[in-house]
């Protein structure tokens, strides 16, 4: 049998037997039930900040929020982060859950002490997720030798077997579980967790390897470029799997716009099935961890904002939305073109525009000892203007 099938089967066999849990809802609209087979009343609605970039888009915050109407939740609040110098909501208690999504999704995780430091002190049922996403390029780096060619354009994702793909993803989330664990073990109970988006896309990837996702044929009509920035389909998936872990039940029957019922199903599926099953994500029952921190005190303003605006960039406006298709093709030219122990440490893509129709990226890039930042400038017909290199913190 061919490897790249054999290896997709490997995958799609984990979808085979349905979570019980996810099929004892399909008429209620998305509610769960107890064990007497009652439907349980929808859960109390959290107050969460959802933090990061475009791998983790406005567009999945919308969808989260369209489930939740959709499942009856009351009392949720999506809480915007503050400006630098203003209260911080965090600190003041007003956030149960803060979640966060960026391309290199190994780093944030060093950022956990100080979150929780902060929101604990006045919310003890303050909690911290992370998105393990996809990686740049498929992560590469982690295949087998002869498959290592890096990705250059979209299309290139069509050759990458999926099972390589998950190897990569769970090599690399290691570093991530073995810091969520040391930092759950000093507080004495789970206070950080992980959303294992990038398992379950690529569950999704072998399915439309092996034919069996209706609509679509390709892994690269999953993405939006070479980067790769989710499409529609992983950003639907991201809702549900975001949707699941926060609030603790499967999003079965819980519709969204623009996809086939049969679609819709099977990326529910996906979604609860891998988060239910995941350790990290929270809802499956583990050990307690043991010990307990003591909580410090700290500033209930944000002094220094974690996404800086470059030196180079002041007066600039940071953006949510994708820019020109024409300043990501460059900007993933660039990338690409880098050596590649840097390549490698891309961490994070950030947009900017000036008001006046110029478009301007920033790359950060960790280096040995600082993280660097790599600013590309464009003009208004998304020509690259300049690039120019900045060592963080100097």
């Amino acid at each position: 049998m061919n490897r790249k099938k054999w290896g997709s089967i490997l995958l799609i066999g984990t979808l085979a037997s349905a979570v019980s849990a996810a099929e004892s809802v399909a008429a209620t609209g998305g509610t769960s039930t107890n064990d007497s087979g009652k439907v349980a009343a929808p859960p109390a609605g959290l107050r969460v900040m959802f933090d990061g970039n475009s791998w983790l888009p406005v567009t999945v915050q919308s969808f989260v929020g369209e489930l939740i109407k959709t499942a009856g939740i009351q009392g949720h609040q999506a809480v915007k982060g503050s400006k630098p110098n203003e209260p911080n909501p965090i600190a003041a208690g007003d956030v149960d859950v803060y979640t966060h999504g960026v391309h290199w999704w190994t780093q944030p995780i060093a950022g956990a002490p100080k979150l929780l430091a902060s929101g604990l002190q006045s919310n003890p049922n303050f909690r911290v997720y992370y998105q393990a996403a996809w990686l740049v390029g498929d992560g590469r780096h982690f295949f087998p030798e002869g498959r290592r060619d890096p990705i250059k354009v979209i299309a290139d994702y069509d050759l990458s077997d999926p099972a390589d793909v998950q190897n990569a993803i769970s090599k690399t989330r290691k570093s991530v579980e073995d810091a969520v664990d040391k930092i759950n073990q000093q507080y004495g109970k789970s206070v950080v967790f992980i959303v294992p988006v990038g398992d379950a896309v690529t569950k999704l990837r072998a399915m439309i390897v092996a034919g069996t996702y209706p609509g679509l044929t390709k892994q690269s009509e999953l993405w939006n470029d070479a980067m790769p920035h989710p499409g529609m389909h992983v950003m639907a998936l991201q809702a549900y799997c975001h949707f699941a872990v926060l609030y603790h039940m499967p999003p079965t029957g819980l519709p969204l716009k623009g996809f086939t019922d049969e679609q819709l199903a099977i990326l529910q599926k996906i979604a609860w099935e891998t988060v239910s099953e995941y350790p990290y994500a929270g809802i499956k029952k583990v050990a307690k961890p043991q010990g307990a921190a003591k909580v410090e005190p700290v500033a209930t303003t944000n002094a220094e904002p974690a996404s800086a605006v470059p030196a180079e960039l002041k007066g600039w406006q940071t953006t949510a939305g994708l820019p020109d298709k024409a300043v990501i093709t460059d900007y993933n030219d660039y990338i690409n073109e880098l050596p590649q122990d840097e390549r490698v440490k891309v961490a994070d893509v950030r947009y900017f525009n000036d008001g006046a129709g110029r478009n301007a990226v920033a790359i950060a890039v960790n280096g040995k000892d600082v993280p660097w930042t790599h600013v590309l400038i464009y003009d208004k017909q998304n020509k690259r203007l300049s690039v120019s290199k900045q060592a963080q913190g100097k």
